[in-house]
């Protein structure tokens, strides 16, 4: 599984598009019986590194970003079901 996370278009287009288009998140898991690495905006990590406020909105290098999130590959259509399973796997609400 690949899923990408950069700064939502519709918050940041008026304001700063370079957020837009800047990738602060990076999930890739190669199969269940490996861990996934993250990138935290800066680095690759292998612990999850963020905290969310909801509404795909994370805080990142200390800053809160909402972000819109691109499934690149994952084992099923349902995108939930990806997300939840990744989640189910790392502990994380």
């Amino acid at each position: 599984m690949l899923i990408v996370g950069m700064g939502d278009y519709e918050t940041f287009k008026n304001t700063d598009l370079h957020k837009a288009y800047t990738v602060y998140f990076v999930a890739y898991w190669p199969d269940k019986q490996k861990d996934p690495i993250f990138f935290n905006g800066s680095t690759w990590v292998s612990e999850y590194p963020w905290k969310s406020s909801g509404a795909n909105t994370f805080v990142v290098n200390g800053e809160e970003i909402k972000l819109q999130f691109y499934f690149i590959d994952a084992p099923r259509t349902n995108m939930s079901a990806n997300w939840n399973e990744l989640k189910g796997y790392l502990g994380v609400s």
